[in-house]
């Protein structure tokens, strides 16, 4: 049975934004661990799982955050756009967000998240080299006392400067419910003057 606000385009883009609300705080849902898409310097597609950090309806925001040593960092800057998608098994239903990504790093906007951060985030943070490069044995990249335990505030500071936020400007968001029955399927876009159109598609 499709839920009443699936044949509603309006209430289905609330239903989408507030699933992935949700997913902020609430590590038991898919939301929770979005899959991102970036595009590489020759032209490959590659994909990572993250955690949602912050997600505004208002301003059409989502937050995760990174390394500023990592590939993603350096595909990004290559190419700015990124595709974001959420699956939420309990409910069937999928969200795809497509937009402009933007870096920061050691600015306003990484300070204030750094500071919301826990400390076995910023943990991570502390790897050294940085992610992504080779080890001559198996490792994490981290002292071997830190990986059993979180840092102190003290001995997390010097991780602050590979700390990136990166925040993505949802131009497209794609819903797909993936029911047995009565699938569904829309497609909302916000034109350059901000401007909405939304439509059905078959699924």
């Amino acid at each position: 049975m499709v839920n009443p606000f699936f044949d509603n385009l309006d209430e289905t883009l609330v239903h989408a934004w507030r699933l992935i609300e949700q997913g902020v705080n609430d590590p038991r849902v898919g939301a929770h661990l979005p899959v991102i898409a970036t595009v590489d310097e020759m032209g490959f597609p590659q994909v990572r799982t993250v955690v949602l950090r912050a997600a505004r309806s208002a301003t059409r925001e989502v937050i995760f955050y990174t390394d500023i040593r990592s590939q993603k960092i350096k595909d990004l800057q290559h190419q700015q756009h990124l595709v974001m998608q959420f699956y939420d098994h309990a409910q069937k239903i999928q969200v795809q967000l497509k937009g402009i990504a933007t870096i920061h790093q050691q600015d306003a906007i990484a300070d204030q998240y750094w500071q919301k951060a826990k400390p076995h985030s910023k943990r991570a943070y502390l790897v050294t080299p940085g992610p992504g490069e080779k080890l001559l044995r198996p490792g994490n990249g981290l002292a071997r006392d830190l990986s059993y335990r979180a840092p102190t505030d003290t001995e997390s500071l010097p991780g602050k400067k590979h700390f990136a936020v990166i925040t993505i400007k949802v131009s497209e968001l794609h819903w797909l419910y993936l029911a047995p029955f009565n699938q569904r399927r829309a497609k909302f876009c916000w034109l350059e003057n901000q401007s909405l159109t939304a439509e059905w598609l078959v699924p």
